[in-house]
Protein backbone atom coordinates (compact mmCIF):
# COMPACT_ATOMS: atom_id res chain seq x y z
CA UNK A 1 0.00 0.00 0.00
CA UNK A 2 1.77 3.37 -0.95
CA UNK A 3 2.36 6.20 1.19
CA UNK A 4 0.34 9.20 0.51
CA UNK A 5 4.02 10.90 -1.25
CA UNK A 6 3.91 8.02 -3.31
CA UNK A 7 0.58 8.26 -4.28
CA UNK A 8 0.94 12.11 -5.16
CA UNK A 9 4.06 11.56 -6.69
CA UNK A 10 1.83 8.83 -8.84
CA UNK A 11 -0.30 10.70 -10.06
CA UNK A 12 0.37 14.01 -9.92
CA UNK A 13 1.51 14.38 -13.29
CA UNK A 14 -1.83 13.22 -15.03
CA UNK A 15 -3.66 15.90 -13.02
CA UNK A 16 -1.33 18.41 -13.82
CA UNK A 17 -2.33 17.55 -17.86
CA UNK A 18 -5.76 17.80 -17.22
CA UNK A 19 -7.80 21.25 -17.22
CA UNK A 20 -10.98 18.88 -15.45
CA UNK A 21 -9.23 18.98 -12.00
CA UNK A 22 -6.90 21.21 -10.81
CA UNK A 23 -3.82 20.41 -8.59
CA UNK A 24 -4.99 22.16 -4.94
CA UNK A 25 -8.61 19.79 -5.57
CA UNK A 26 -6.45 16.52 -6.06
CA UNK A 27 -4.61 17.72 -2.16
CA UNK A 28 -8.09 18.32 -0.78
CA UNK A 29 -9.38 14.94 -2.30
CA UNK A 30 -6.42 13.01 -0.92
CA UNK A 31 -7.04 15.22 2.27
CA UNK A 32 -10.78 13.91 2.03
CA UNK A 33 -10.80 10.19 1.74
CA UNK A 34 -7.84 10.44 4.36
CA UNK A 35 -9.29 12.39 7.12
CA UNK A 36 -7.02 14.66 7.08
CA UNK A 37 -8.21 18.26 7.94
CA UNK A 38 -6.21 20.52 5.57
CA UNK A 39 -2.82 21.47 3.57
CA UNK A 40 -0.16 21.67 6.72
CA UNK A 41 -1.98 18.37 7.64
CA UNK A 42 -1.37 16.87 4.18
CA UNK A 43 2.14 18.05 4.78
CA UNK A 44 2.72 16.94 8.46
CA UNK A 45 1.22 13.07 7.12
CA UNK A 46 2.77 13.08 4.16
CA UNK A 47 4.97 9.85 4.55
CA UNK A 48 1.42 7.91 5.88
CA UNK A 49 0.16 4.65 4.57
CA UNK A 50 -2.66 5.89 2.18
CA UNK A 51 -5.53 3.25 2.43
CA UNK A 52 -7.78 4.81 -0.55
CA UNK A 53 -5.74 4.46 -3.62
CA UNK A 54 -8.79 2.42 -5.41
CA UNK A 55 -11.43 5.35 -3.90
CA UNK A 56 -9.52 8.33 -5.22
CA UNK A 57 -8.70 6.72 -8.14
CA UNK A 58 -12.32 5.80 -9.04
CA UNK A 59 -13.29 9.79 -8.82
CA UNK A 60 -10.28 11.03 -10.34
CA UNK A 61 -11.13 8.99 -13.53
CA UNK A 62 -14.90 9.61 -13.38
CA UNK A 63 -14.12 13.55 -13.26
CA UNK A 64 -11.26 12.78 -16.82
CA UNK A 65 -14.72 11.14 -18.24
CA UNK A 66 -16.40 13.91 -17.93
CA UNK A 67 -18.15 14.00 -14.53
CA UNK A 68 -17.97 17.42 -11.96
CA UNK A 69 -15.93 16.59 -9.33
CA UNK A 70 -18.10 19.04 -6.75
CA UNK A 71 -20.98 16.17 -7.65
CA UNK A 72 -18.83 13.37 -6.91
CA UNK A 73 -17.71 14.74 -3.54
CA UNK A 74 -21.12 16.68 -2.92
CA UNK A 75 -18.47 19.77 -1.99
CA UNK A 76 -17.77 22.81 -3.53
CA UNK A 77 -14.94 25.65 -2.19
CA UNK A 78 -16.19 29.32 -1.63
CA UNK A 79 -15.22 31.68 -0.01
CA UNK A 80 -13.05 29.88 2.15
CA UNK A 81 -15.50 27.15 3.37
CA UNK A 82 -16.26 23.89 1.65
CA UNK A 83 -20.07 23.70 0.93
CA UNK A 84 -22.51 21.30 0.08
CA UNK A 85 -23.71 20.86 -3.46
CA UNK A 86 -25.68 18.25 -5.58
CA UNK A 87 -27.04 18.50 -8.69
CA UNK A 88 -30.18 20.58 -7.77
CA UNK A 89 -27.78 23.64 -7.73
CA UNK A 90 -24.70 25.34 -9.39
CA UNK A 91 -21.48 24.98 -8.60
CA UNK A 92 -19.89 28.14 -7.32
CA UNK A 93 -18.09 30.37 -9.20
CA UNK A 94 -14.87 32.50 -8.54
CA UNK A 95 -16.99 35.38 -10.34
CA UNK A 96 -19.58 34.89 -7.65
CA UNK A 97 -17.10 35.06 -4.98
CA UNK A 98 -15.70 38.18 -6.57
CA UNK A 99 -19.66 39.61 -6.23
CA UNK A 100 -19.96 38.71 -2.15
CA UNK A 101 -16.42 40.80 -2.01
CA UNK A 102 -17.60 43.93 -4.07
CA UNK A 103 -21.14 43.72 -2.04
CA UNK A 104 -18.91 43.70 1.22
CA UNK A 105 -16.80 46.49 -0.07
CA UNK A 106 -19.82 48.55 -0.93
CA UNK A 107 -21.90 47.57 2.25
CA UNK A 108 -18.99 48.50 4.41
CA UNK A 109 -18.19 51.84 2.59
CA UNK A 110 -22.13 52.79 2.70
CA UNK A 111 -22.15 52.56 6.31
CA UNK A 112 -24.38 49.73 6.98
CA UNK A 113 -24.65 48.08 10.45
CA UNK A 114 -23.96 44.52 10.67
CA UNK A 115 -26.16 44.12 13.99
CA UNK A 116 -29.44 45.94 12.35
CA UNK A 117 -28.68 45.80 8.14
CA UNK A 118 -31.52 43.58 6.43
CA UNK A 119 -30.01 41.53 3.38
CA UNK A 120 -32.10 39.42 1.03
CA UNK A 121 -30.02 37.00 -1.30
CA UNK A 122 -32.82 36.14 -4.42
CA UNK A 123 -32.25 33.13 -6.39
CA UNK A 124 -30.20 31.59 -3.79
CA UNK A 125 -29.28 28.13 -5.21
CA UNK A 126 -26.48 27.10 -2.77
CA UNK A 127 -27.08 29.51 -0.42
CA UNK A 128 -23.39 30.26 -1.09
CA UNK A 129 -23.52 33.59 -1.44
CA UNK A 130 -26.07 34.11 1.66
CA UNK A 131 -23.63 32.19 4.33
CA UNK A 132 -20.43 33.86 3.09
CA UNK A 133 -22.23 37.04 3.60
CA UNK A 134 -23.00 36.41 7.15
CA UNK A 135 -19.57 35.27 7.84
CA UNK A 136 -17.86 37.99 5.75
CA UNK A 137 -20.01 41.11 6.74
CA UNK A 138 -20.94 39.98 10.41
CA UNK A 139 -24.46 40.00 9.53
CA UNK A 140 -27.11 38.83 12.07
CA UNK A 141 -29.24 37.59 9.87
CA UNK A 142 -29.64 37.39 6.08
CA UNK A 143 -33.39 36.36 4.10
CA UNK A 144 -32.87 34.17 0.90
CA UNK A 145 -35.44 32.90 -1.96
CA UNK A 146 -35.26 30.21 -4.25
CA UNK A 147 -38.30 28.85 -6.64
CA UNK A 148 -36.52 25.18 -6.36
CA UNK A 149 -37.28 23.72 -3.22
CA UNK A 150 -34.28 21.08 -3.80
CA UNK A 151 -31.92 24.41 -3.82
CA UNK A 152 -33.33 25.52 -0.40
CA UNK A 153 -32.88 21.66 0.57
CA UNK A 154 -29.21 22.32 -0.12
CA UNK A 155 -28.72 26.39 1.35
CA UNK A 156 -30.52 25.23 4.20
CA UNK A 157 -27.78 22.39 5.20
CA UNK A 158 -24.77 24.76 4.00
CA UNK A 159 -26.85 26.91 6.84
CA UNK A 160 -26.62 24.45 9.43
CA UNK A 161 -23.11 23.32 9.13
CA UNK A 162 -21.81 27.00 9.00
CA UNK A 163 -24.38 28.18 11.64
CA UNK A 164 -25.40 30.88 9.39
CA UNK A 165 -28.79 32.72 10.75
CA UNK A 166 -30.91 32.98 7.25
CA UNK A 167 -34.49 32.78 6.82
CA UNK A 168 -35.24 30.59 3.04
CA UNK A 169 -38.32 31.43 1.41
CA UNK A 170 -39.63 29.81 -1.32
CA UNK A 171 -41.10 31.08 -4.63
CA UNK A 172 -40.38 32.86 -7.94
CA UNK A 173 -37.66 36.09 -7.49
CA UNK A 174 -39.52 38.84 -5.23
CA UNK A 175 -42.74 37.24 -5.06
CA UNK A 176 -41.97 35.74 -1.53
CA UNK A 177 -40.34 38.61 0.24
CA UNK A 178 -43.55 41.10 -1.00
CA UNK A 179 -45.85 38.60 0.21
CA UNK A 180 -43.96 38.85 3.44
CA UNK A 181 -44.56 42.32 3.63
CA UNK A 182 -40.41 42.56 3.93
CA UNK A 183 -38.39 45.15 3.26
CA UNK A 184 -34.54 45.40 2.84
CA UNK A 185 -31.72 47.40 2.97
CA UNK A 186 -29.69 45.51 0.56
CA UNK A 187 -30.62 43.06 -1.85
CA UNK A 188 -27.82 40.35 -3.66
CA UNK A 189 -28.65 38.42 -6.88
CA UNK A 190 -26.89 36.18 -8.83
CA UNK A 191 -30.11 34.99 -11.08
CA UNK A 192 -30.02 33.05 -14.27
CA UNK A 193 -28.92 35.36 -17.47
CA UNK A 194 -27.90 32.46 -20.06
CA UNK A 195 -30.13 33.07 -23.09
CA UNK A 196 -28.75 30.84 -25.92
CA UNK A 197 -27.82 27.47 -24.53
CA UNK A 198 -25.37 26.83 -27.26
CA UNK A 199 -23.38 29.23 -25.35
CA UNK A 200 -23.12 26.54 -22.54
CA UNK A 201 -20.03 24.42 -22.33
CA UNK A 202 -21.18 20.56 -22.68
CA UNK A 203 -20.19 19.59 -19.02
CA UNK A 204 -22.29 22.19 -17.74
CA UNK A 205 -24.88 21.54 -19.55
CA UNK A 206 -25.30 17.62 -18.95
CA UNK A 207 -24.92 18.15 -14.94
CA UNK A 208 -25.81 21.32 -13.88
CA UNK A 209 -29.32 22.38 -13.09
CA UNK A 210 -30.69 24.06 -16.11
CA UNK A 211 -33.46 26.09 -14.37
CA UNK A 212 -30.34 27.85 -12.81
CA UNK A 213 -28.90 28.72 -16.35
CA UNK A 214 -31.19 29.95 -18.91
CA UNK A 215 -33.54 32.67 -18.83
CA UNK A 216 -35.04 34.33 -22.01
CA UNK A 217 -35.04 37.34 -22.11
CA UNK A 218 -31.67 37.31 -20.34
CA UNK A 219 -32.32 40.46 -18.32
CA UNK A 220 -35.98 38.83 -17.22
CA UNK A 221 -34.89 38.43 -13.49
CA UNK A 222 -32.84 41.91 -13.46
CA UNK A 223 -35.78 44.12 -14.90
CA UNK A 224 -38.13 41.66 -12.53
CA UNK A 225 -36.23 42.62 -9.16
CA UNK A 226 -35.72 46.24 -9.86
CA UNK A 227 -39.55 46.77 -11.33
CA UNK A 228 -40.52 45.57 -7.36
CA UNK A 229 -37.54 47.24 -5.99
CA UNK A 230 -39.67 50.32 -4.57
CA UNK A 231 -41.76 47.88 -2.54
CA UNK A 232 -38.35 46.09 -1.53
CA UNK A 233 -36.01 48.35 -0.35
CA UNK A 234 -35.81 50.94 2.29
CA UNK A 235 -34.46 54.81 1.63
CA UNK A 236 -30.80 53.77 1.94
CA UNK A 237 -30.28 50.92 0.09
CA UNK A 238 -27.21 48.57 -2.16
CA UNK A 239 -27.90 46.19 -4.91
CA UNK A 240 -25.27 43.47 -6.33
CA UNK A 241 -26.08 41.47 -9.18
CA UNK A 242 -24.05 39.13 -10.68
CA UNK A 243 -23.98 39.84 -15.08
CA UNK A 244 -23.41 38.44 -18.06
CA UNK A 245 -20.82 39.82 -19.90
CA UNK A 246 -22.38 41.24 -22.77
CA UNK A 247 -25.48 42.55 -20.62
CA UNK A 248 -24.33 45.98 -19.59
CA UNK A 249 -25.88 48.06 -21.96
CA UNK A 250 -29.58 46.58 -21.71
CA UNK A 251 -28.87 46.38 -17.81
CA UNK A 252 -27.89 50.26 -17.75
CA UNK A 253 -31.15 51.12 -19.68
CA UNK A 254 -33.52 48.86 -16.86
CA UNK A 255 -31.74 50.32 -14.34
CA UNK A 256 -31.96 53.83 -15.05
CA UNK A 257 -35.38 53.27 -15.72
CA UNK A 258 -36.31 51.76 -12.37
CA UNK A 259 -34.17 53.48 -10.37
CA UNK A 260 -32.93 56.64 -12.01
CA UNK A 261 -31.68 58.66 -9.25
CA UNK A 262 -29.15 55.76 -7.83
CA UNK A 263 -25.81 55.23 -8.40
CA UNK A 264 -25.01 52.90 -11.01
CA UNK A 265 -21.75 50.72 -11.29
CA UNK A 266 -20.44 47.95 -13.75
CA UNK A 267 -17.53 46.47 -12.42
CA UNK A 268 -15.51 43.90 -14.56
CA UNK A 269 -14.16 40.56 -13.25
CA UNK A 270 -10.81 39.26 -12.87
CA UNK A 271 -10.84 38.37 -16.55
CA UNK A 272 -11.86 41.84 -17.28
CA UNK A 273 -15.11 40.96 -18.36
CA UNK A 274 -18.13 43.30 -17.10
CA UNK A 275 -19.56 40.88 -14.59
CA UNK A 276 -21.41 42.91 -11.76
CA UNK A 277 -23.80 45.81 -11.42
CA UNK A 278 -23.90 48.11 -8.27
CA UNK A 279 -26.93 50.19 -7.81
CA UNK A 280 -27.04 52.07 -4.74
CA UNK A 281 -28.28 55.21 -3.03
CA UNK A 282 -25.12 56.20 -1.87
CA UNK A 283 -24.98 59.26 -4.13
CA UNK A 284 -22.84 60.76 -0.89
CA UNK A 285 -19.88 59.44 -2.31
CA UNK A 286 -19.14 62.69 -4.50
CA UNK A 287 -19.60 64.26 -1.24
CA UNK A 288 -17.63 62.85 0.89
CA UNK A 289 -14.55 62.53 -1.97
CA UNK A 290 -14.76 66.16 -2.41
CA UNK A 291 -14.83 66.90 1.54
CA UNK A 292 -11.68 64.90 1.34
CA UNK A 293 -10.16 66.81 -1.37
CA UNK A 294 -10.63 70.23 0.89
CA UNK A 295 -9.23 68.58 3.87
CA UNK A 296 -6.00 67.70 2.55
CA UNK A 297 -7.28 63.96 1.48
CA UNK A 298 -6.31 61.63 -0.97
CA UNK A 299 -8.94 59.87 -3.00
CA UNK A 300 -8.81 56.84 -5.44
CA UNK A 301 -11.45 56.55 -8.45
CA UNK A 302 -11.83 55.19 -11.50
CA UNK A 303 -11.93 56.37 -14.81
CA UNK A 304 -12.02 55.43 -18.24
CA UNK A 305 -8.25 53.74 -18.17
CA UNK A 306 -6.98 52.60 -14.98
CA UNK A 307 -7.55 53.62 -11.28
CA UNK A 308 -6.30 57.01 -10.16
CA UNK A 309 -5.31 58.77 -7.18
CA UNK A 310 -5.85 62.31 -6.50
CA UNK A 311 -5.31 65.57 -4.28
CA UNK A 312 -6.32 69.24 -4.67
CA UNK A 313 -3.82 71.05 -7.21
CA UNK A 314 -2.78 73.91 -4.95
CA UNK A 315 -2.61 72.14 -1.51
CA UNK A 316 1.20 71.65 -0.71
CA UNK A 317 0.50 69.46 2.43
CA UNK A 318 -1.35 66.93 0.06
CA UNK A 319 0.71 66.97 -2.40
CA UNK A 320 3.32 65.61 0.13
CA UNK A 321 1.03 63.16 1.19
CA UNK A 322 0.63 62.06 -2.33
CA UNK A 323 3.95 61.69 -2.87
CA UNK A 324 5.12 59.63 0.07
CA UNK A 325 1.53 56.73 -0.49
CA UNK A 326 3.14 57.03 -4.46
CA UNK A 327 7.28 56.90 -3.54
CA UNK A 328 7.16 59.23 -6.34
CA UNK A 329 10.26 60.32 -7.85
CA UNK A 330 10.29 64.34 -6.46
CA UNK A 331 11.14 65.54 -10.36
CA UNK A 332 8.09 63.71 -12.25
CA UNK A 333 5.09 65.92 -12.25
CA UNK A 334 1.40 64.96 -12.27
CA UNK A 335 -1.23 65.57 -14.56
CA UNK A 336 -3.76 68.12 -13.83
CA UNK A 337 -7.10 66.23 -14.09
CA UNK A 338 -10.10 68.99 -14.95
CA UNK A 339 -13.74 68.07 -14.52
CA UNK A 340 -14.69 69.38 -17.69
CA UNK A 341 -12.86 70.89 -20.85
CA UNK A 342 -14.28 74.23 -20.53
CA UNK A 343 -12.38 74.77 -17.91
CA UNK A 344 -8.80 74.08 -19.31
CA UNK A 345 -8.18 77.95 -20.69
CA UNK A 346 -7.88 78.52 -16.91
CA UNK A 347 -4.71 76.73 -16.29
CA UNK A 348 -3.14 76.42 -19.66
CA UNK A 349 -2.76 78.55 -22.75
CA UNK A 350 -4.28 76.90 -26.04
CA UNK A 351 -3.16 77.40 -29.77
CA UNK A 352 -5.57 76.41 -32.34
CA UNK A 353 -3.66 72.67 -33.22
CA UNK A 354 -4.50 72.25 -29.59
CA UNK A 355 -7.90 73.20 -29.41
CA UNK A 356 -8.79 71.12 -32.38
CA UNK A 357 -7.76 68.16 -30.06
CA UNK A 358 -9.18 68.73 -27.21
CA UNK A 359 -12.69 69.39 -28.47
CA UNK A 360 -12.32 65.95 -30.54
CA UNK A 361 -10.50 63.78 -27.76
CA UNK A 362 -11.79 65.21 -24.55
CA UNK A 363 -13.57 64.05 -22.06
CA UNK A 364 -11.39 60.90 -22.93
CA UNK A 365 -8.17 58.80 -22.51
CA UNK A 366 -5.95 61.58 -23.84
CA UNK A 367 -3.53 63.97 -21.58
CA UNK A 368 -2.01 66.80 -24.01
CA UNK A 369 0.48 69.12 -22.76
CA UNK A 370 0.01 72.88 -23.01
CA UNK A 371 1.80 76.04 -21.45
CA UNK A 372 0.66 76.40 -18.37
CA UNK A 373 -0.43 79.49 -16.80
CA UNK A 374 -0.49 80.54 -13.19
CA UNK A 375 0.39 77.43 -11.21
CA UNK A 376 1.85 76.61 -7.92
CA UNK A 377 5.74 75.62 -8.65
CA UNK A 378 5.11 71.87 -7.69
CA UNK A 379 2.85 71.04 -9.82
CA UNK A 380 4.29 71.39 -13.23
CA UNK A 381 8.25 71.42 -10.71
CA UNK A 382 10.05 73.82 -13.22
CA UNK A 383 8.54 72.54 -16.23
CA UNK A 384 6.36 75.53 -18.76
CA UNK A 385 4.29 72.76 -19.39
CA UNK A 386 1.47 71.29 -18.15
CA UNK A 387 -0.64 67.67 -18.79
CA UNK A 388 -3.80 68.36 -18.98
CA UNK A 389 -6.74 65.54 -18.66
CA UNK A 390 -10.45 65.54 -18.74
CA UNK A 391 -11.68 61.86 -17.88
CA UNK A 392 -14.79 60.35 -19.10
CA UNK A 393 -16.32 58.91 -16.36
CA UNK A 394 -19.18 60.88 -14.73
CA UNK A 395 -18.33 59.70 -11.34
CA UNK A 396 -14.88 61.75 -11.14
CA UNK A 397 -15.85 64.82 -13.31
CA UNK A 398 -18.81 65.14 -10.60
CA UNK A 399 -16.37 64.95 -7.79
CA UNK A 400 -13.85 67.54 -9.15
CA UNK A 401 -16.70 69.54 -10.41
CA UNK A 402 -18.54 69.60 -6.99
CA UNK A 403 -14.67 70.26 -5.34
CA UNK A 404 -14.43 73.16 -7.51
CA UNK A 405 -10.80 73.07 -8.81
CA UNK A 406 -8.67 70.51 -10.60
CA UNK A 407 -7.04 67.81 -8.59
CA UNK A 408 -3.16 66.22 -9.60
CA UNK A 409 -4.54 62.66 -10.70
CA UNK A 410 -1.61 60.38 -10.65
CA UNK A 411 -1.91 56.59 -11.65
CA UNK A 412 -3.01 54.43 -7.98
CA UNK A 413 0.28 52.78 -7.71
CA UNK A 414 3.42 52.94 -6.18
CA UNK A 415 5.93 54.33 -8.18
CA UNK A 416 7.68 51.97 -10.75
CA UNK A 417 4.60 49.11 -10.17
CA UNK A 418 1.66 48.44 -12.39
CA UNK A 419 -1.13 50.67 -12.19
CA UNK A 420 -4.22 49.16 -9.94
CA UNK A 421 -7.45 48.41 -12.41
CA UNK A 422 -9.75 47.62 -9.51
CA UNK A 423 -10.63 49.65 -6.27
CA UNK A 424 -10.08 46.11 -4.83
CA UNK A 425 -6.11 46.08 -6.00
CA UNK A 426 -6.06 49.92 -4.76
CA UNK A 427 -7.59 48.35 -1.11
CA UNK A 428 -4.89 45.53 -0.88
CA UNK A 429 -2.03 48.03 -2.18
CA UNK A 430 -2.84 51.25 0.01
CA UNK A 431 -4.85 49.71 2.84
CA UNK A 432 -6.21 52.84 5.09
CA UNK A 433 -3.27 54.83 3.56
CA UNK A 434 -6.01 56.72 1.19
CA UNK A 435 -8.97 59.12 2.96
CA UNK A 436 -11.64 58.05 0.51
CA UNK A 437 -11.82 54.60 -2.09
CA UNK A 438 -14.60 55.19 -4.80
CA UNK A 439 -15.56 51.78 -5.82
CA UNK A 440 -15.48 50.61 -8.94
CA UNK A 441 -13.21 49.62 -11.40
CA UNK A 442 -11.42 51.00 -14.58
CA UNK A 443 -12.66 50.33 -18.19
CA UNK A 444 -9.23 49.67 -19.57
CA UNK A 445 -6.08 48.49 -19.11
CA UNK A 446 -4.22 51.58 -20.65
CA UNK A 447 -2.79 54.42 -19.40
CA UNK A 448 -3.93 57.79 -21.66
CA UNK A 449 -1.92 59.02 -24.32
CA UNK A 450 0.37 61.72 -23.49
CA UNK A 451 1.12 64.03 -26.63
CA UNK A 452 2.21 67.43 -27.14
CA UNK A 453 1.86 69.04 -30.03
CA UNK A 454 5.12 71.53 -31.56
CA UNK A 455 5.52 71.17 -35.35
CA UNK A 456 3.46 68.53 -35.21
CA UNK A 457 2.41 65.85 -33.01
CA UNK A 458 4.54 64.04 -30.34
CA UNK A 459 3.60 61.06 -28.58
CA UNK A 460 4.91 60.90 -25.11
CA UNK A 461 3.13 57.93 -24.29
CA UNK A 462 1.30 55.72 -26.69
CA UNK A 463 -2.28 54.96 -24.92
CA UNK A 464 -5.65 53.81 -26.42
CA UNK A 465 -5.55 56.94 -28.64
CA UNK A 466 -3.29 56.83 -31.64
CA UNK A 467 -0.62 59.36 -33.41
CA UNK A 468 -2.57 58.48 -36.65
CA UNK A 469 -6.06 59.97 -35.08
CA UNK A 470 -4.69 62.69 -33.28
CA UNK A 471 -2.79 63.58 -36.73
CA UNK A 472 -5.95 63.12 -38.71
CA UNK A 473 -8.20 65.27 -36.12
CA UNK A 474 -5.80 67.92 -37.08
CA UNK A 475 -6.34 68.25 -40.78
Amino acid sequence: MPSIREYYFKKIKQIEESDRISKPQFVHLICKYAGLKDENEFIFHFDDEFKYEEDTDSTINRVLNGEMLEYITNEAYFCGNYLYVNENVLIPRQETEELVDYFSKYFKAMGFDPGTSTVADICTGSGCIAVSLVEKCSLKIVFASDISEGALEVAKKNTFTLNANVTFLKGNITDPFIEQGLKFDCIVCNPPYIKDSSTIDGRTWRFEPHLALISDPDTYFYEYVLKTADKLLNKKHLLAFEIGEDMKDSLEVIARKYLPEDRLDFIKDMDGKWRFMIISSDTEVVSKAADALKNHGVIAFPTETVMGLGVAYDDKEAFERLNKIKGRPENKPYSLMLGNRAEISKYAHISLDEQKIIDKFLPGPLTILLKKKDLPEWVTLGSEYVGIRVPDLETITEVINEFGKPILAPSANRSGEKPALTSQEVHEVFGNELDVVIEGNASNDMASTIIKIDDGVHVIRQGKITKEEIEEALK
